[in-house]
């Protein structure tokens, strides 16, 4: 289980510190912007929505790896759009991620939400 710091020890800015870092892209040379993340808390998963050719990221947030991308051309499989059969249905850069479905109870199914600089929203099975 990740670990967060406590608020009580703190007593400035300058102690607070990262507990871990999450790698967008495996290339040391290649610079990812992550615009919004969204954790999916009943399956461990962090997903990051980024202004690169890989979309939107999935880790698993336990083992800090990344699982895959989905949304963008250039990503592997990590999910599949429930209206376009597996496509990715973004032409480019991602602004928003947002999962649903955990708050109304039912944590057996997640739907996640994407939406990107061309207009399009989205909507993909997290599971």
């Amino acid at each position: 289980k990740p670990k967060c710091q406590d608020p009580q020890t703190q007593t400035n800015n300058n102690n607070i510190r990262p507990i871990s870092t999450f790698r967008p892209h495996p290339s040391p040379i290649t610079s990812v912007e992550i615009n919004s993340t969204s954790y999916a808390h009943a399956h461990g998963i962090l997903f990051g929505a980024a202004g690169d050719a890989f979309g939107c990221y999935r880790w698993d947030l336990a083992s800090e790896k990344l699982l895959g991308t989905f949304g963008r051309g250039g990503g592997s499989s990590g999910g599949s759009s429930s209206a376009g059969g597996g496509h990715n249905c973004h032409g480019d850069y991602l602004h928003v991620v947002k999962t649903i479905g955990e708050d109304e109870g039912d944590v057996g199914s997640r739907c996640v939400i994407t939406g990107g600089e061309d207009g399009n929203m989205g909507f993909w099975d997290g599971r």
